[in-house]
Parts: structure tokens; C-alpha cells; sequence
């Protein structure tokens, strides 16, 4: 359960048939909403040919990745967590290098290694271990849920990860993993063809401060989430808009007339509010859902790249696209010389929903 606090806007000025309120989540997002994201996430992974190959590859860091058509079985979880704004590699990193004696002892290394070390079963089990849930290992199918990770030995010391999808098998009693065994990243009933040694959920969604801390949603409070709730007076209908935003970079621009993360995505927010519309076409046939929108800002502060990452219908669609059109340059910190800006993505879930 989502515990909140509803407050009214004082700051704005409201138009003439529209009341404004903000919702403040204390606790974020939905937990299934989350891990049923990260299934999907899983998903699309399969949809890219994928060769196995557990070669040692020096990457960059953060947000390193060896190259998209290579991978084992933890670049799979890395991949799908990554997709959602969480950078394994970095929070792996960062903890080994504070916590190096509580990882694994196995490959002779006398200090962390960024390049590999997230990318190892035992490591990412004993991350999972030490910030996520730890749940039950049994026989039962029905406790292994979307979004969850499992573990298995597959014997003579390997180990193996993967994740649940929301996918049922043929039989309807289990859900499909997301893995890569040798085969690619595919979908396959395999949950119990092997001895499970570690289950997980990750991250804790329970407290809003594990989601700051995880960097989902950077420099930012609890207002950084906002849930609109317009009131069309002049309508018997009613629209809500829930307005967030994850990224995997470290912020130093804003959106226009911002001076830091928090004023800027106010602003932002109230720019979306004021300039997104609930198409005729689609509240004609009840059309809801969630569209995610991404774009690039370059070290300009102009916008490019914008593309829909998850479609919900076309009208939808193309309302988000319009809107991101619009908006204006967004300002980067004076502070950060101009040589050290790089382009940045943002990535924003808007929802539609009719009430």
C-alpha cells in the first residue's frame, strides 16, 4: 500500500477550469508495478540475437556494457535492470570497493575490478543479499513471481541467473525464466530444471529513501514524483496524469529556468501538466496506459532522439511526442565546464488514465 499526502498547489496560478493537485508518493512506485517493468524489461532482451561468449572485456564505467550482440547470463539481468535506470555495474562497484572482504574469494583478485566484477553470479548474489529481499527457495511455483531473480548450481561450480517473466508456461502452473544458458537471451520453462540457490527481489521498494539511494530517481524528494489530478469542471469527465522520470546519469541540466534538479523537474512537471491533452480519439475509446518517451539533451541543452520506448496506442503516442517537441532547451549547471558536458537521456513514464 502507497501511503500519501495530498496537497493543493500553492505556487500556481490554476486555469479557469482546471484545479491542479499534487500527490506526493512516499514510497514511489507500485512494487509490482516496479518488478512486473523489469519482467517486461527481461522481455524485450529476447527479441535481440545474442551469442554466448564469457570473455574477459575491458568496459567503460559507469553504464558499461560489453557488446550488445555478446553476453552470459548475468548480462541479462544487468541489461533488463539497466533499462529501468539501475546500473548494476556501478552499484556493484561501489559497494566492493567499501566492501571488498564480504564478497566471494574465487578469482584471486585482491581489489574490485569494474570491468567483470558485475558481471559474476556469486557477486551479484551477494549484492542482491545484501540490498534486496532475500526470498524463500522452494518448490512451490506460485512463490517465484515477475521480476524476481533466481539462482541456480548447475553443478562442477557453475552458476547460473536469471529473472521471471509474467509469462505463464504451457501447463499455466509456473512462470517462464529470462536467461542465457548458452542459447541467447530466451524465454524457456526451466525454473526448476535446475538446484535454486539464491532468490531475490531487487531493489527494496518499501522506503522511498532506497530509491534515491539507488539513483532511479536522482537529486531528488519525495515531490519529485507527481501525480496531477485535473477536475474538468466544465466535463463530467475527469483525467489524471502521473507525471515521473528515471535516469542512469548523474544530472548537471535542467529543465529551462531551473537552477538545480529539484526546481527543474517542478518545472518540468508543470509544463507537462499545462501542455499535455487527453486525445479526443483515445478517451472515445477509454484508451489508458503508460507511454514512455525518451530523449537526448546534447551538451546545447537541446533535444533530440525523442522516440517512444513503450507505446501504448498511436493518438497517445503522438500527443507525448508533441509535447516533448515544444519544450524548450533545458539549462546546464553553470558550474560544469563546457568540455565536461556530455549528452544525457531522459527517459519520462507519462500516464493516461480516464476516470
Amino acid at each position: 500500500m502507497i501511503n500519501y499526502e495530498l496537497r493543493c498547489i500553492n505556487d500556481e496560478q490554476p486555469l479557469s477550469k482546471y484545479t491542479f493537485f499534487v500527490l506526493f508518493f512516499h514510497s514511489a512506485i507500485g512494487q509490482n508495478d516496479f518488478y512486473n517493468r523489469l519482467a517486461d524489461s527481461a522481455m524485450t532482451l529476447t527479441k535481440q540475437q545474442v551469442q554466448y561468449d564469457p570473455a574477459y572485456i575491458r568496459i567503460t564505467y559507469p553504464n558499461g556494457d560489453i557488446p550488445a550482440n555478446k553476453g552470459v547470463c548475468t548480462d541479462v539481468v544487468i541489461r533488463a535492470y539497466r533499462k529501468l535506470g539501475i546500473d548494476l555495474q556501478k552499484e556493484v562497484h561501489e559497494d566492493l570497493k567499501t566492501n571488498f572482504a564480504k564478497y566471494p574469494k574465487k578469482w584471486g583478485l585482491t581489489h574490485p575490478d569494474k570491468n567483470i566484477d558485475h558481471r559474476r553470479v556469486p557477486n551479484l548474489m551477494t549484492f542482491f543479499s545484501r540490498y534486496g529481499t532475500v526470498k524463500t527457495v522452494t518448490q512451490n511455483p506460485k512463490d517465484y513471481c515477475a521480476g524476481d531473480i533466481v539462482c541456480w548450481d548447475l553443478g562442477y561450480g557453475i552458476t547460473h541467473i536469471g529473472i521471471v517473466s509474467s509469462q505463464k508456461s504451457e501447463d499455466g502452473k509456473q512462470n517462464l525464466i529470462v536467461h542465457n544458458i548458452g542459447g541467447g537471451q530466451v524465454l524457456e520453462d526451466c525454473l526448476f530444471d535446475y538446484t535454486i540457490i539464491g532468490h531475490y527481489q531487487y531493489p527494496i521498494l518499501n522506503q522511498e529513501k532506497d530509491l534515491i539511494q539507488l539513483n532511479i530517481f536522482p537529486n531528488v524528494q519525495k515531490s519529485d514524483i507527481l501525480y496531477s489530478e485535473i477536475k474538468n469542471d466544465s466535463s463530467k469527465s475527469q483525467e489524471d496524469h502521473i507525471v515521473g522520470f528515471y535516469d542512469d546519469t548523474e544530472l548537471f541540466v535542467y529543465f529551462a529556468g531551473a537552477v538545480d534538479g529539484l526546481s527543474g523537474d517542478r518545472l518540468l512537471f508543470k509544463f507537462i501538466r499545462e501542455n499535455l491533452k487527453y486525445p479526443d480519439s483515445a478517451r472515445k475509446k477509454n484508451i489508458e496506459g503508460t507511454v514512455y518517451v525518451s530523449f537526448s539533451i546534447d551538451k546545447y541543452g537541446k533535444i533530440s532522439d525523442t522516440k517512444i520506448t513503450k507505446s501504448v496506442s498511436l493518438d497517445l503516442d503522438n500527443e507525448v511526442l508533441r509535447v516533448i517537441s515544444i519544450m524548450p532547451n533545458w539549462e546546464w549547471d553553470p558550474k560544469i565546464d563546457f568540455n565536461r558536458r556530455k549528452t544525457t537521456q531522459r527517459t519520462l513514464p507519462i500516464v493516461f488514465k480516464l476516470k
